[in-house]
């Protein structure tokens, strides 16, 4: 169990309290702001590259992702979505940054889009199908200054949700 803690603190899931034991931490302002502008750095640039080297199958995945999405939105009266939405949302970042074709940037992502979970659940919106249709416009249209563009906005405009429950 000790070395799960220590583990897990190394993560930075846990922090160690001397004679107490462990706490989760809570997330920051700071925190947000870090975490998007990696974000914003990667992910525009996965959103560029998919543009580029995307195919039909990729794009079609892309919309059943969203046509997911919009599904679910309209059952958000209903409780327990929450997660399903998150792992919808990471699955549409994910593919796109496989799409891009570079396997490292990929799993920065991944990444990132995991140590968000928390962050994330104090989104009120648990998806956004409108802005990742956007984003699925540009990539059918195989145009990286779009593709980049809208992957910005919807980056932009989750963040400044999440730091308005702040």
């Amino acid at each position: 169990m000790r070395e799960a803690l220590v583990l897990l603190g190394h993560e930075g899931f846990v922090e160690s309290m001397p004679r107490i034991g462990y706490v989760v931490p809570n997330f920051t302002v700071q925190d947000v702001l870090e975490t998007f502008h990696l974000r914003s750095i990667l992910e525009v640039e996965a959103a560029g590259l998919a543009a580029e080297r995307i195919t039909e199958d990729e794009i079609a995945a892309l919309l059943r992702n969203s046509e997911e999405e919009s599904a679910l939105l309209a059952k958000a009266h209903e409780g327990g979505l929450y997660q399903r939405g998150y792992d919808l949302n990471v699955e549409f970042h994910h593919l796109i940054a496989r799409v891009s074709g570079n396997r490292r940037l990929a799993d920065l992502i991944k990444r990132l889009m995991e140590d968000m979970l928390r962050m994330l659940a104090f989104d009120p919106r648990f998806v956004e199908p409108q802005q990742h249709k956007e984003i699925i416009e540009a990539l059918k249209q195989r145009d990286r200054a779009k593709a980049e563009q809208a992957m910005t906005r919807h980056l932009e405009q989750t963040k400044y949700r999440l730091l308005d429950r702040f």
